[in-house]
């Protein structure tokens, strides 16, 4: 009974993982839009999101099973340049200079400024936290933990998609508050799913090669190179 108890209280752990981080971003970066708040929201969320996993872990007892080794790298490189450049390129083409950009930059200033981001400065260190620390912790949180759970009862693609399309649908909520309602569909949604796409390829590298380490360095780069995107934009 006990073993039955515990068993389901990680099933609904796994369960609460694909869908509070989208809850927790609609809570800080649109209910508390403009707020002094936004921020603080922000780090109890990403604490609370932090604890799901460790909170399995204290229940089933197990220990991590995937590790940062060195292989599969090679791999990660590559696609984090390909992926990488492939977003420079259509934010190129697709959003510097056209009115998706003039819409989208005064939004990211005042978001920023939620943060308390107004300097090329405290833009740096947010773009070096969240492209090498954050992307770090969210391979923990979805390939380590969400889709490896999600293994336990799935398929390895089915347990991929469902883990990336829960990993794309709190970006929809951060993609949507830089774009017009009327461009959504036209320019947010197939960020979207380039997000859902990428999240597909880290879970492949991870079922591939068995450490995170090809995956946060794949993601390591896209997100070096969106925020370098955004730097451009805002103040170049």
């Amino acid at each position: 009974m006990v073993a039955s108890r515990t068993a389901f209280r990680s099933d609904l752990l796994v369960l609460l993982a694909l869908f509070f981080p989208t809850l927790g971003a609609w809570y800080y970066f649109v209910h508390l839009e403009g707020s002094s708040l936004a921020r603080a929201a922000y780090l109890a969320s990403k604490i609370l999101q932090l604890a799901i996993p460790l909170l399995w872990i204290a229940l089933t007892r197990r220990k991590p099973r995937s590790s940062l080794a060195r292989r599969g790298l090679t791999a990660g490189l590559l696609s984090g340049l390909v992926m990488g450049a492939s977003l420079l390129l259509i934010w190129h083409w697709q959003v510097q200079g056209t009115a998706v950009g003039q819409v989208a930059m005064p939004k990211m200033q005042a978001k920023l400024a939620d943060f308390r981001i107004q300097t090329p400065f405290a833009y740096l260190g947010m773009a070096l936290a969240l492209s090498c620390l954050h992307s770090l912790f969210e391979e923990f949180y979805w390939r380590w933990f969400v889709y490896q759970r999600l293994r336990a009862y799935l398929p390895a693609s089915a347990a991929a998609v469902i883990g990336s399309v829960g990993f794309a649908s709190h970006h929809v909520i951060v993609l949507a508050a830089f774009v017009p309602p009327e461009l959504f569909w036209s320019h947010a949604a197939p960020a979207a799913v380039a997000v859902g796409l990428g999240g597909l390829l880290w879970c492949g590298l991870l079922q591939r090669y068995g450490g995170l380490s090809p995956s946060w360095l794949s993601h390591m780069l896209v997100d070096l190179a969106l925020m370098a995107a955004g730097a451009i934009m805002l103040f170049f």
